[in-house]
C-alpha cells in the first residue's frame, strides 16, 4: 500500500502570493516539517500561487530539517508548483544548509558508547555504589547484588551519561555526585538525567530529536544507530529500546 504523503499548501498559510512571514514559516517547520522528518516520512511543499518567497521565509521553513537530517531530508521534501524565482531561493537555502550539515556531521560512534541499560534507577544504584567505595565492577556486583552482566551494562551506561569515570577505578563524576544529591524519583532527578542524556555521544550522533514530539520510533533509532556505529540490526534494535525507555522515564518523572 502506498504511504500517504502530507502536503503543505504554502499559499493557504501565508494567505497571499508572497511568502515572507518568518513566524508562519516557523509554524510550518515546527508543526509539520520536523514531525514528519522525525517519522521518516516524505512531505510535499506546494508553492502553487506563490510569486515571491524571501530567503528568510524559506530558511525558517526548511533549513533546520536539512541541518538536522542532511541529504535525507532533501530527498524526502517534494517541491510542487514552484515559480523559477522561488525555486532559486529554495536551492540557495538547501545548498548552505547542506554545507552546515556536512560540517556538523555525526562522528563515527563507538559501539561501547551506545548504552544497554533500560532502567535509570539501576544506573543510579551503581553510581551510589561507586560513591560508597565500590571502585570496580566486582565490588559493585557484591554491593548491589546485580549479576556481572548487568553490572557491566549499567556501569557502561553511567559512563556514557557522564556519571562515572571510566575503568579501571570507577568514581562518580561531578555530574554523578550531583545526581546523588537529588532525591530519587523526583522531577529534578528526571531533569538531571535528561541533561546527561542530551550531552551523551549516542544522543548527539543518532537521536538529537529523542525528546521532541513526536519522537523517532524505535525502528528509526535503530536504523540511525546502525549507520553511525556499525551495530548489527538486532543489537541496534535492543539498544534503541534503551533510549526509548530513557525518554519515557524522564518524561514520566518530569510530569510530561
Amino acid at each position: 500500500m502506498k504511504r500517504w504523503t502530507p502536503s503543505v499548501d504554502i499559499a493557504a498559510y501565508v494567505r497571499g502570493s508572497t511568502a515572507e512571514d518568518k513566524d508562519v514559516a516557523r509554524d510550518i517547520r515546527r508543526n509539520v516539517i520536523l514531525p514528519t522528518m522525525a517519522g521518516s516520512q516524505r512531505i510535499r511543499l506546494d508553492f502553487t500561487g506563490i510569486k515571491r518567497a524571501t530567503q528568510s521565509f524559506v530558511d525558517a521553513c526548511i533549513s533546520e530539517a536539512i541541518r538536522k537530517y542532511g541529504r535525507d531530508a532533501v530527498k524526502r521534501i517534494e517541491l510542487h508548483g514552484c515559480a523559477a524565482s522561488v525555486r532559486s531561493v529554495i536551492e540557495t537555502v538547501v545548498s548552505y544548509s547542506l554545507d552546515f550539515s556536512r560540517e556538523k556531521a555525526a562522528p563515527a560512534l563507538m559501539t561501547c558508547d551506545v548504552p544497554q541499560a533500560d532502567d535509570l534507577s539501576t544506573i543510579r544504584t551503581v553510581v551510589e555504589a561507586a560513591a560508597a567505595g565500590a571502585s570496580n565492577a566486582q565490588t559493585i556486583e557484591r554491593r548491589t547484588k546485580f549479576s556481572a552482566r548487568h553490572v557491566a551494562y549499567r556501569v557502561n551506561a553511567a559512563r556514557v551519561l557522564g556519571l562515572l569515570s571510566p575503568a579501571p577505578v570507577l568514581t562518580p563524576t561531578d555530574n554523578g555526585l550531583k545526581l546523588l544529591e537529588i532525591p530519587a524519583g523526583c522531577s529534578e532527578e528526571a531533569l538531571h538525567f535528561r541533561r546527561c542524556i542530551e550531552q551523551s555521544a549516542a544522543f548527539s550522533s543518532a537521536v538529537p530529536d529523542l525528546f521532541e514530539e513526536p519522537p523517532p520510533s524505535r525502528a528509526v533509532i535503530a536504523d540511525r544507530l546502525r549507520k553511525v556505529s556499525g551495530l548489527t540490526r538486532a543489537t541496534a534494535s535492543r539498544r534503541a529500546q534503551t533510549l526509548v525507555s530513557w525518554r519515557r522515564q524522564v518524561l514520566q518523572e518530569h510530569g510530561q
